[in-house]
């Protein structure tokens, strides 16, 4: 596994970047999501809330907007201005995902949410994940949030009813 991290080729530190995005992504997603809708009479606890967000929001961000990511870097990659191809990245996460709210209009905002916040990500880590020292920041903050949003997930899991 440590050499894959450290591996230089270019399109496996592109992949292995975004998957890191992906898992800081879904903390965020599952924190926003599941803070907005515990204060539904559905759900009793925040951790209930929590594992029914994250069943969808993980689901999504890794099946539909890291694919959709890769493709934005692969459009995007040819203009030399950051601006210009930081512009263009945007559009393609957003309009790609904001199809999602055709089908329903809270999962539209919740799905461009999510773009938006798997873009600003993805640009931090791309102007420091060549950085040493940074990379191991941004490695050991994804396990953290990742082990952070299992562990909430099996609190949740754990505290739904069963009737």
């Amino acid at each position: 596994m440590k050499l894959l991290l450290f591996h230089k080729g270019r399109k496996t530190v592109m992949i292995l970047r975004k998957v890191l995005v992906a898992i800081l992504t879904s903390f965020f997603v599952i924190l926003f999501g599941s803070t907005y809708i515990s204060s539904w009479d559905m759900f009793q606890t925040f951790y209930e809330a929590w594992f029914f967000v994250s069943l969808f929001a993980v689901t999504g961000i890794l099946f539909y907007l890291l694919p959709v990511s890769v493709l934005a870097e692969f459009i995007s990659r040819k203009y030399t201005n950051s601006i210009v191809r930081g512009g263009i990245s945007l559009a393609i996460h957003i309009a790609l995902v904001a199809l999602f709210g055709l089908w329903d209009a809270n999962l539209g905002y919740i799905a461009v949410f999510a773009a938006f916040g798997f873009f600003v990500i993805d640009e931090l880590t791309r102007n420091f994940y060549d950085i040493p020292l940074m990379k191991k920041l941004i490695v050991f903050s994804t396990i953290a949030t990742g082990l952070i949003t299992v562990c909430l997930m099996i609190i949740g899991f754990m505290s739904t009813p069963t009737s």
